[in-house]
């Protein structure tokens, strides 16, 4: 039987149930999707694309199979994925943040010694659970991903420019919460249990891997009630954003080095390619920074307090979840 399940449409919750693995205040899980190309002779490939019969070029993917399915076994599986020439994915069940830390470690221990390699149309997508979001909490985090003058931020974070054709990027306003249903999007919203960030690059890295988790952990709590006001998230979310990772360095240890690699602190413009071999060891597949995308960050300090994550907030605060700021208020920030 192989280990890579041919069907693209196979579930987690077929392969394992309701298993989910690590504690999580407010109930936010987060499971993975991370897509592969794997190493195949240009010959194979063309035998398969003309005869339309994969079965050659799958015991290439088998064989790559094997040596993933024991470091992921416990809380992954692989199956089919038809966005490139021969490649898979690995999806996992439910997990915590902090869950997510400690499963991978076997996979990105061997990973260097698995034939596979990460292609610009290798998605990394985080599906992270819906149940304790609000709609004017999901708006608002439409509209700060998909805002036009946040698109170089959002590309730096993704490792990529969102290929349209698996990410689209319109401008969304905080009213689409309800009416948002192009699932090959940004943040696919059509999932009856989760919502599904899916801009990231594919990596063969464990920093970025947990980078991209907590850049989704972040900004869901960053739009949660009582965080960061409505007026001022309208008036300069972005660098309250970077405040409030600065914040919660130690939550998000991954993401904040990262952004602070790239001189997002300080008011520095980011590096470009002539200093790219800086950050190498933090961005082995991420292509390079053009002088096009290259962005100023002016940190200003926000006029009332950003809260740091606190476990026992909502207990405190039971009816924030239902405020005024929840309106069917629309504008885009453009």
């Amino acid at each position: 039987m192989s280990v890579i399940n041919n069907s693209n449409q196979s579930k987690v919750e077929g392969v394992f149930g309701d298993k989910k693995i690590g504690k999580s205040n407010f109930n936010l899980f987060y499971g993975v999707e991370l897509e592969f190309e794997v190493d195949t002779p240009e010959d194979v490939l063309l035998v398969a694309e003309a005869t339309k019969d994969p079965t050659q070029k799958f015991m290439y993917r088998e064989k790559a199979g094997l040596l993933v399915n024991k470091s992921i076994s416990d809380f992954a599986f692989m199956k089919h994925d038809g966005s490139g020439r021969n490649m898979f994915e690995i999806v996992t069940v439910p997990m915590s943040l902090s869950a997510h830390r400690d499963q991978w470690n076997k996979f990105f221990s061997i990973v260097k010694n698995v034939p596979i390699r990460v292609e610009n149309t290798c998605g990394m997508h985080v599906h992270a659970s819906k149940m304790s979001l609000t709609p004017f909490q999901i708006g608002k985090m439409l509209v700060f991903i998909y805002a036009r003058k946040h698109f170089p931020f959002i590309k730096h974070i993704g490792g990529r420019t969102p290929p349209v054709k698996f990410a689209e990027m319109s401008p969304k306003s905080v009213g689409d919460a309800n009416k948002h249903k192009i699932r090959k999007s940004a943040l696919n919203l059509n999932n009856s249990e989760t919502i599904e960030f899916r801009f990231f690059k594919s990596t063969t890295s464990k920093n970025i891997l947990l980078k991209n988790i907590e850049f989704c952990d972040a900004i869901i709590r960053f739009t949660w009630p009582g965080v960061c006001g409505f007026d001022l998230f309208k008036k300069d979310g972005i660098n309250l954003f970077l405040e409030y990772i600065k914040e919660n360095k130690d939550i998000y240890p991954n993401l904040f080095e990262f952004l602070d690699r790239l001189k997002y602190y300080g008011g520095k413009k980011i590096r470009t390619r002539k200093y790219r071999s800086d950050i190498d060891e933090f961005l082995p597949e991420t292509e390079y920074i053009n002088e096009e995308f290259a962005t100023k960050i002016k940190i200003v300090k926000p006029t009332r307090e950003i809260k740091t994550i606190n476990k026992d907030w909502w207990t405190q605060h039971p009816q924030e979840m239902r405020t005024s700021e929840e309106s069917s208020e629309q504008f885009y920030w453009k």
